[in-house]
């Protein structure tokens, strides 16, 4: 059987440190890597989630948006039947002063009462005829 020498000793010790040293290197590659990839899925997963969030915002405001529409819808219908109400009032207004004015004229009222029909008349004439 052989004896070792010192020369033995750090032959083993530096194999063992080369060894060592290597496997040291290639765990702190497999860590980075491993990092790495950790990172870019919580990016991933981060970028996931924005999406999700962004597409649940624009739904929402889609559909407050179309609340929005309808309310106006509805505002715009009611504004039209009042529109459309005080117009019926104004032609009542208007045929009641014409036959106040029409009824002065027979009484024999002239005058102002002449030029008011005339004005009233060719105004409604005008009314009538304008697109």
């Amino acid at each position: 059987m052989e004896t070792m020498t010192v020369n033995d000793l750090v032959r083993l010790a530096v194999i063992i440190a080369g060894l060592w040293g290597f496997f040291k290197v290639v765990n702190e590659i497999i860590k980075a890597a491993n990092d790495r990839h950790d990172r870019e899925q919580r990016w991933d997963d981060t970028a996931d989630t924005l999406r999700k969030e962004r597409k649940e915002d624009v739904c929402r405001y889609d559909a407050q948006l179309s609340d929005i529409r309808r309310s106006q819808e509805d505002i715009r219908t009611e504004f039209d039947a009042k529109v459309q109400e005080i117009k019926a009032e104004q032609l009542i207004i208007v045929e009641c002063l014409r036959a106040v004015l029409d009824g002065l004229h027979q009484q024999g009222c002239n005058g102002k009462v002449s030029e008011a029909i005339n004005l009233l008349d060719s105004h409604i004439v005008e009314k009538a005829y304008k697109p």
